[in-house]
């Protein structure tokens, strides 16, 4: 309706013979080129706090033809939902390069007193920031960026030196998290108990993914897994996991950049988390 607010980076996705996927802008539009055909719209939330009103609509495409599709949007919880990662395009020997931080809350409240820590790599140790920095120790900085209110997203950046040292083509492990972190609604009824968290270690010529159950119960069920290496698929399987167990995946410390996903147990709120973690090279 007319003055309602524009909802950004909600995937619009198009079930049919030849699947179609979109994403919002930042006033909420989208533009999704399908061929012709029945189609089952859907829309596929950055987070789990919202909800779509409405059963997902049927549509029929044909040749050259626009068809308008709108989607509400209510929320399923009153809470903020939290995101961040860290990203940078290379890394240079002897040289400054700069991590960009990006963050958003696509919850349904403001975030309030919010803050990202950032664990470095010894061989990349930190020189500045483009908004102030906590020195933490052992190469972890805080960032306090305030209030973030809905649906708004902000960067900052993190420069740092790489070490001489350093070898070409090492993997270098840097990991942020953002607070506030904390769940908003209990698990479902189904839940078996155990909550997937994954990790990453750098070695001298290899790299660790780790899947960990860091719940309080072992898994009743097997869950799938895919590693990308630079966007290709590396390997795929499946991993059950008692209570504090862990499952540890080695590929070479080439400069490839990886990336684990792992499914998480069903009915663990947030329903549709699926946990992941990159390796930047």
């Amino acid at each position: 309706d007319p003055g309602e607010t524009g909802l950004p980076q909600f995937g619009i996705y198009a079930a049919g013979q030849k699947p179609g996927i979109a994403f919002t802008d930042n006033s909420g539009n989208y533009l999704m080129n399908i061929d012709t055909g029945s189609y089952f719209m859907s829309v596929v939330s950055p987070s789990p706090v919202f909800e779509t009103c409405g059963q997902p609509p049927l549509i029929q495409v044909f040749l050259n033809d626009t068809v308008d599709v709108n989607f509400n949007q209510k929320p399923k919880v009153s809470c903020p939902s939290m995101f961040g990662d860290i990203s940078t395009p290379f890394l240079r020997l002897c040289s400054q390069v700069n991590y960009t931080v990006n963050y958003c809350n696509y919850g349904t409240i403001p975030a309030q007193n919010a803050y990202i820590e950032v664990q470095l790599d010894s061989l990349i140790p930190f020189v500045s920031s483009s908004i102030p920095s906590i020195d933490l120790g052992g190469n972890l900085y805080r960032f306090d960026v305030g209030t973030v209110n809905v649906l708004e997203c902000n960067t900052f950046t993190i420069t740092v030196n790489v070490n001489c040292n350093a070898t070409l083509g090492q993997g270098q492990c840097v990991e942020a998290h953002i607070y506030p972190d904390t769940l908003c609604t209990p698990p479902g009824v189904n839940w078996d108990g155990s909550i997937t968290t994954l990790s990453a270690q750098c070695e001298q010529d290899s790299i660790s993914l780790e899947i960990t159950n860091t719940g309080a119960s072992g898994m009743t069920a097997p869950q799938d897994f895919v590693v990308a290496e630079d966007n290709i698929i590396r390997a795929v399987g499946t991993y059950q996991l008692q209570s504090n167990q862990t499952r540890v995946l080695k590929f070479p410390a080439n400069g490839s950049t990886y990336r684990l996903i792992a499914n998480q147990a069903p009915d663990y709120f947030p329903e549709d988390y699926v946990p992941t973690i990159v390796l930047l090279k």
